[in-house]
């Protein structure tokens, strides 16, 4: 991918780019220092992140890779080697308690919530090992929302626009929370 930075300057200032993987094997799962060589140096002219379509641990869920521009620290505490490239999400430790707020209580875990435009809140569990250079941090989000997300970022950046504006939010994928 880095030959396209020799060709960089005939291409339109909103020019992307994107990975596609199909699989993370079985092997790698537990290889968080892995997520560090995913960050291209030197950086790819309009490359902005990915796509793994499945991982052995839950056929249902695919990983969103995404490059951001780091603050220029030295880096995050996510760059724990020990932490794992994937989790299953369905096993994560994300649910609703007895007050009906959403708990959190996984390392790496999160949730992407969604309004239905009445009173409803639809939620898609996360997985999101991180590791960040001086400059560049690169995320990698499992969920089953991954490639629905991706295609919907997709969607926006071929008409020009930013990765999360409102445009499409059909096909989203949602979880269903255990309440505890």
């Amino acid at each position: 991918m880095r030959e396209l930075n020799a060709i960089s300057s005939h291409f339109p200032v909103q020019f992307s780019s994107a990975i596609i993987f199909i699989e993370l094997p079985d092997s790698l799962v537990s290889t968080g220092e892995a997520l560090r060589h995913l960050i291209p140096e030197p950086p790819v002219f309009g490359l902005w992140g990915g796509l793994i379509l499945r991982c052995g641990l839950n056929k249902d869920m695919s990983g969103e890779l995404s490059f951001v521009k780091n603050d220029g620290g030295a880096g995050s505490v996510q760059n724990a080697p020990d932490v794992p490239l994937a989790k299953d999400i369905d096993k994560l430790n994300i649910y609703i308690n007895d007050e009906g707020n959403c708990i959190i209580a996984e390392s790496g875990g999160g949730a992407m919530f969604v309004s239905d435009g009445r009173s409803n809140w639809m939620v898609s569990k996360q997985y999101v090992p991180t590791y960040c250079s001086n400059d560049v941090c690169v995320m990698l989000s499992w969920s089953a929302n991954g490639f629905s997300q991706f295609t919907l970022d997709m969607l926006n950046r071929l008409e020009g626009k930013g990765p999360r504006e409102e445009n499409y939010r059909f096909g989203q994928i949602f979880d269903f929370l255990d309440r505890r």
